[in-house]
C-alpha cells in the first residue's frame, strides 16, 4: 500500500487531514463519481464551505489516487470491496497517526459549520 506518511510528509497536519478526507471521499464513491462526473473537491453542502481545496491539496490528492490505482493495477471504479476496505483502512490509519492538534482556524470552521447545520435539521 502507498506510504501516505512519505507521500504527504511536506504537508501540515491540517492539509494532510484535508487530503485524507478527499481520498476517503474518492475511494468510497469512485464508481458513482465516475458515472456521474462528480468532483470530489466540491463539497456537497456548498453553502457551508467558503472555498474549495486549494491547488496543492488537489494535486497531492490526485497524485495519491494515481499511486494507489497504479499499485493495485485498476482504476478505483473497478476495485473489489475488500481492496476498497483495505485502502480506506490505510487512509484511516494515516489520519489517526497525525498527532498534531487541528489549527485554531480549523476548529473555528468546524464550530461554524456545526452551528449552521442546526438550521437544516
Amino acid at each position: 500500500m502507498v506510504n501516505f506518511h512519505n507521500l504527504l510528509a511536506k504537508f501540515s497536519a491540517d492539509d494532510a487531514r484535508s487530503i485524507a478526507y478527499y481520498l476517503t471521499r474518492y475511494f468510497k464513491g469512485a464508481p458513482s463519481l465516475e458515472l456521474g462526473g462528480k468532483d470530489i473537491f466540491k463539497d456537497i453542502v456548498v453553502d457551508f464551505f467558503d472555498d474549495e481545496a486549494d491547488q496543492r491539496i488537489r494535486d497531492a490528492t490526485l497524485e495519491a489516487i494515481a499511486k494507489i490505482e497504479q499499485e493495485v493495477g485498476v482504476p478505483a471504479s473497478e476495485l473489489d470491496e475488500d481492496t476498497v476496505y483495505r485502502i480506506l483502512g490505510a487512509i484511516a490509519d494515516f489520519e489517526d497517526a497525525i498527532t498534531e492538534e487541528p489549527s485554531a482556524k480549523h476548529v473555528a470552521e468546524a464550530i461554524s459549520f456545526l452551528g449552521k447545520t442546526k438550521s437544516i435539521g
